[in-house]
């Protein structure tokens, strides 16, 4: 159904178009989050260490991040990061060390356990949101990678890098 991109004066202070957005946005929220929550469950994890451990899988080899970093990615406070993080160090799947580079600093590292999560995960079938978003073409792919950076960026500024 096709939205108005003209703002209704009935409706103020919101937009059809940015309302419908908005939905969308929702809806896929709770579709990610539900297969999110089911595999974290699955192994053991909540569904925020799952996401902190796929940050790090996603950063490559050697597949470690520093706190702070992390933290752009995940938008929760520092607290909640380190809790979620000491849980993870003690199923000894990421394991913390002070950075060589900066000692002020503490690096995050997937431990080999967390990698052979990784393994077995990536033999499972992949869930219908994912395979949907993989069966668009790569430059569909990009444009909507970098809208909703953007959007992230103005909902959040104070977390703005890339990732």
């Amino acid at each position: 159904m096709p939205v108005s991109a003209d703002p209704d004066p009935l409706w103020p202070p919101t937009d059809p178009l940015t309302a419908s957005i908005q939905a969308r946005l929702f809806a896929l929220s709770r579709l990610i989050d539900a297969e999110i929550s089911r595999i974290a469950s699955e192994n053991g994890l909540n569904p925020g260490e799952l996401v902190i451990l796929g940050a790090l899988k996603r950063m490559g080899p050697p597949h470690q991040s520093t706190a702070s970093d992390l933290l752009r990615l995940h938008w929760v406070s520092m607290p909640g990061l380190m809790k979620q993080l000491a849980r993870l160090e003690e199923q000894a799947l990421v394991q913390r060390e002070t950075d060589p580079e900066d000692r002020r600093r503490t690096l995050v590292r997937l431990t080999r356990k967390a990698h052979g999560l990784f393994s077995r995960l990536e033999r499972r079938p992949q869930d219908r949101l994912f395979t949907a978003i993989s069966s668009l073409p790569l430059e569909t792919r990009r444009r909507i990678h970098g809208a909703l950076g953007e959007l992230m960026d103005i909902a959040r500024p104070e977390l703005r890098k890339d990732d």
